[in-house]
């Protein structure tokens, strides 16, 4: 295992480098804000160095497989995840079967419902998928993921903070009329059968 840290939320990550299955690099999502995450591949490319994660990630090489983000397990130390490698490149897709949407139950958008029609939606201010007109929201406040069974609402370092069962949380997941508050908002996810 190494630790890598995204360089646009400094979120701590471990990564288990048998997964890149002899690839020298890789590159990984934050959970947490969405950025890239450069992972190099020591055990393959004991020569290379890992490149400054302070720097902009660089353009992915044709030998790059993704990688993606796992849950933390309870025996992982706190503040820390693990990104898992794949051999072949996964295109994430919502659940055929469900149809995703966001009922707001508070604030000024007061009974709209917005689809959800992505793995990550980012709900905010402005410039993202879910547009709330609010002045206690961020402007990209928290993004909801669909990650196959599980539905996961993450903060992303907002101002005010993201509130589920009246709880600040960092990530939460989330059941079929969960709420959760951002700002003024308070948002229900919806799941249902597609027929």
């Amino acid at each position: 295992m190494i630790r890598v840290v995204c360089p646009h939320c400094q979120t701590k990550y471990r990564f288990d480098e048998s997964q890149l299955g002899g690839k020298s690099r890789a590159q990984a999502k934050c959970k947490k804000c969405g950025g890239t995450i450069d992972i190099t591949n020591t055990k393959s490319a004991a020569t290379a160095q890992r490149p400054s994660m302070e720097a902009p990630p660089s353009e992915p090489s044709s030998d790059d497989t993704t990688a993606r983000v796992q849950k933390l397990r309870s025996d992982e130390p706190v503040g820390e995840q693990t990104i898992t490698g794949t051999a072949a490149v996964e295109k994430m897709e919502l659940p055929a079967d469900k149809k995703y949407s966001l009922a707001v139950l508070q604030g000024k958008a007061s009974g709209q419902i917005f689809s959800i029609n992505k793995v990550r939606t980012v709900i905010g201010r402005a410039d993202c998928d879910v547009i709330l007109d609010d002045p206690e929201s961020s402007r990209q406040h928290a993004a909801l993921e669909v990650l196959g069974s599980r539905i996961v609402v993450s903060d992303l370092k907002s101002t005010n903070g993201t509130f589920v069962n009246g709880e600040q949380i960092d990530s939460a997941e989330l059941q079929n009329h969960s709420e959760f508050r951002i700002g003024e908002h308070v948002l229900m996810l919806i799941v249902t059968d597609r027929e």
